[in-house]
């Protein structure tokens, strides 16, 4: 009899664990989510738009030194005029390898850029912050509310497991 107990004990034990695993991360895709969507956001609701033209597009690779892997990353030069002066600037945040296969150097496209980041210096403007394409944002934002409505599943599936521990298992 004790040994039934002790094995349903740590059936109950390793199905919790489990669960917890789940909420927790769940819990990291609804918080990551929620940080990307909040700056996507404020360039949504802030930003200024302006047209541009794409220059260079590049890609180069970084290497995650725990995990030894790689992963592509892309770098857009957009080339803009504010204020009847040119500028430059790269955009490489939220760009992904299908947007990039869709643009080509000369595309006009259009960016959003953060109030009070212009920099003027001999006769160019920069940006300190980068700027973001249209285009991205709004894949971007779909992206963001998938993930975060994933991480929600996540955690609902952990929260649910956890609770049916407490009925199911003796």
């Amino acid at each position: 009899m004790p040994e039934t107990t002790n094995k349903s004990k740590s059936k109950k034990l390793i199905i919790n664990i489990l669960a917890y695993f789940l909420i927790f991360i769940g819990a990291v895709f609804v918080f990551g989510s929620f940080m990307n969507k909040s700056t996507l956001l404020k360039y949504k609701n802030t930003g200024i738009l302006i047209p541009a033209k794409i220059g260079d597009i590049s890609s180069y690779k970084t290497k995650t030194t725990k995990k030894s892997s790689t992963s592509t990353k892309f770098l857009v030069e957009v080339n803009f005029t504010l204020n009847n002066l040119p500028g430059s600037a790269f955009v490489s945040d939220y760009v992904t390898e299908s947007e990039v296969d869709n643009l080509k150097e000369g595309d006009r496209v259009e960016i959003l850029y953060l109030p009070k980041t212009e920099h003027v210096y001999q006769g160019k403007v920069s940006l300190v912050t980068n700027p973001i394409l249209k285009i991205t944002l709004e894949n971007s934002l779909e992206r963001v509310s998938n993930n975060m409505n994933y991480g929600w599943i996540i955690v609902a599936i952990g929260v649910i497991g956890a609770i049916l521990t407490r009925f199911l298992v003796k």
